[in-house]
């Protein structure tokens, strides 16, 4: 057994649905992705009987996640619609953002199609990324926003300073402000 439920907690709780979440990712991480998404179903329903929509729409993310990682694509558009649906209910946006670029993925759209000259080679999160940095946030700021860690912006930095070919935070401005207008 990869995790055992602690002994205070119940397997048809939240909190025992959080264990089941995490168990379920190391189950993945073992080569047992089918057991992984049966999980991550008895979870999702113990997060929509308690009535924890953002828990639930987490539990899809992650499910879809596998499913995409074993090349299951429609069973990965399912779970990311049920994603995205609760995130909408629950007006997460960053969330929300992070869903619909796995969709895109999954319809070949991963980076953006039509995004100014000079965005064209950024992801969706990249241009987030730039335009928080644009705006002044600092790169804890930025991460705070975006929900990933500041290692995570530092790298995605490195990418999009590659990427318009600049080397810093006043070129990476002046970029973006010569591709707008």
């Amino acid at each position: 057994m990869i995790l055992t439920f602690p002994a205070t907690a119940r397997q048809d709780s939240a909190t025992g649905a959080g264990w089941t979440r995490a168990r379920a990712l190391l189950l993945d991480r073992a080569g047992e992705a089918d057991r992984a998404v049966e999980l991550l179903h008895a979870a999702a329903e113990v997060f929509r009987r308690d009535g924890l929509p953002l828990e639930e729409a987490r539990t899809h993310l992650a499910r879809g996640r596998i499913q995409r990682a074993h090349r299951r694509h429609a069973a990965a558009r399912t779970a990311f619609q049920d994603a995205r649906d609760l995130y909408l209910l629950a007006r997460a946006q960053p969330m929300l953002a992070t869903v619909q670029e796995h969709l895109d993925r999954l319809d070949g759209q991963g980076r953006s199609r039509s995004r100014e000259e000079g965005r064209a080679g950024l992801t969706d999160s990249e241009v987030r990324l730039a335009d928080l940095v644009s705006r002044g946030a600092t790169n804890q700021q930025a991460a705070q926003q975006m929900y990933i860690s500041v290692k995570t912006v530092e790298s995605m930095l490195s990418r999009i300073y590659r990427k318009l070919r600049v080397r810093s935070r006043a070129q990476l401005l002046a970029a973006l402000l010569a591709h707008t207008g």
